[in-house]
């Protein structure tokens, strides 16, 4: 009732502005109350958002083939809103359209910018669907599904108090019911912020633990942490979440960062072991066999992993795909890997050094140096220290790159101090000394590397500065505390 009232207040003063309008608009919505949000909605105009809007009010109001429409082109203009991902995967579910399901539900997680509860729910839900019982075995919740429903039971017994018995059951159709009924009271909302009627109000689903997420930070935290105390709290997420392969499945990766190989294979067979498809695992061990010299395992394993997981593929396999057949001098198969790589995670790392290494080979010395600067942008302490590794002067005072053999021996060093790092969100290497360093923690498109270099010398100075004048002069009697001795 406060957001309301205070996006009031913002559109009085400010009719026009389009973060308060579709703030209310959703609110309106979360609340099932799609006349005040069409109101909302039509302010914004044609915004991408607003087609979603109008297509979550078909929804509700029970018109579905004019919601997918809507839906469709609000994806179209605005391809990463998690929540327009989420009622596309819902509508595919709906229609037994299984895989285009997954796509939608999966990428909606991917993108959302905090822990998209529907996202699990509707996962959940597909997955029953998918499950077909044996001949002569009796209908249950497969364990596949059981990783993913054990941490949205204490949500779903707040949302569906009236669904006890289903939450107990093992039997696919209470389970379907339930998921349903959940979905249903969330009304119009499938954002992070999970919210459902309840009791005749609008009403916050009660925060829990996500085995991805909390598996997710304990990894990103290896930029501060040292990194066996990162590999025990993942262990301790593993047994506090059994039935998740998740972090199993992220021990395995910074395992592998670590290049600790064969305890990162045993920790990822580990997670398929819990759940076959266990998309990350699969990629994990591509990305071990192509730096153990096995690229035509990791080829094997990748496609593997692309099966198991319905025929999905992102840009990480990708990535892998293309190093492994650059590495076995299959350049056109290569070429094409990368180029999707890139274009489809520009952000990757990987898909840029190994496109920069193929065009030396191919002796395209200006393509190779656009790929080079790509890579340079995202991680330039691991080619200054690859460069300094091989001894090779990487720029020159008239600001052309080492010729071609030599960046090529500082691109080949650079992937092997990689290890089996090919993140796209946190670089780490290490250099010839055994240091762990990582690459920049921004994005592609940050400014470059030394725009600021002035003015970051000119605060170091002016610390210094400050450092010295707190520092006791001579014959002064004080302390460097400020008080007398």
């Amino acid at each position: 009732e406060r957001a309301g009232a205070l996006l009031d207040e913002v559109l009085e003063a400010r009719p026009d502005e389009p973060h308060a309008r579709l703030a209310r608009a959703e609110l309106a919505l979360w609340a099932a109350d799609t006349s005040g949000a069409a109101i909302h909605a039509e302010r914004l105009g044609d915004a991408p958002i607003a087609q979603r809007i109008f297509g979550v009010i078909d929804v509700i109001e029970g018109r579905a083939p004019q919601a997918r429409a809507r839906f469709e082109a609000a994806a179209a203009g605005a391809p990463r809103d998690p929540d327009t991902h989420a009622w596309l995967g819902e509508l595919a579910i709906r229609d037994g359209r299984d895989e285009d399901a997954h796509e939608h539900i999966t990428r909606a997680i991917a993108v959302a910018s905090g822990r998209l509860f529907s996202g699990y729910v509707l996962r959940a839900r597909v997955k029953i669907e998918e499950h077909v019982p044996a001949p002569g075995e009796a209908p249950s919740v497969p364990r596949l599904e059981a990783h993913l429903v054990d941490h949205l039971i204490p949500s779903l017994r707040a949302i569906c108090p009236d669904h006890e018995r289903a939450v107990e059951s093992q039997h696919p159709d209470d389970w379907r019911a339930l998921l349903d009924t959940a979905l249903a009271r969330m009304a119009g909302n499938r954002s992070s912020v999970a919210t459902f009627m309840g009791e005749g109000r609008l009403q916050l689903v009660p925060a829990l633990r996500d085995p991805r997420a909390e598996s997710r930070r304990a990894l990103e935290r290896i930029r501060l942490e040292d990194p066996e105390r990162l590999l025990a709290e993942l262990d301790a997420l593993a047994s506090d979440f059994p039935s998740s392969p998740l972090p199993r499945a992220h021990q395995g990766e910074l395992l592998a960062w670590l290049g600790r190989y064969d305890e990162a294979r045993r920790t990822l067979e580990d997670a398929i072991a819990i759940t076959r498809g266990t998309r990350w695992a699969y990629i994990g061990l591509s990305a071990i066999e192509l730096v153990t010299g096995a690229p035509e395992r990791a080829l094997e394993t990748s496609a593997h992993g692309v099966e198991v997981m319905r025929g999905t593929v992102g840009p990480a396999v990708h990535v892998h795909e293309g190093e492994a057949a650059l590495r076995l001098g299959r350049l056109d198969q290569a070429e094409r890997s990368l180029r999707i790589a890139t274009e489809t995670g520009p952000s990757r790392l990987g898909g840029w050094l190994n496109l920069a290494l193929l065009e030396l080979q191919r002796r395209d010395v200006a393509a190779a140096h656009r790929a080079f600067d790509e890579a340079f942008a995202i991680a330039p302490g691991l080619f200054s220290d690859a460069a300094r590794a091989v001894g090779v002067a990487l720029f020159h005072d008239d600001d052309a790159l080492a010729p071609p053999e030599a960046l090529a021996r500082v691109l080949e060093r650079a992937r092997e101090m990689l290890r089996a790092n090919r993140s796209s969100s946190c670089v780490t290497y290490f250099t010839s000394d055994g240091t762990l360093r990582f690459g920049r923690n921004t994005s592609r498109d940050a400014e470059p590397v030394h725009a600021k270099d002035d003015e970051e010398l000119r605060f170091a100075r002016g610390l210094l500065d400050q450092g010295l004048a707190a520092l006791p002069q001579p014959g002064d009697r004080r302390s460097r505390s400020g008080r007398a001795p």
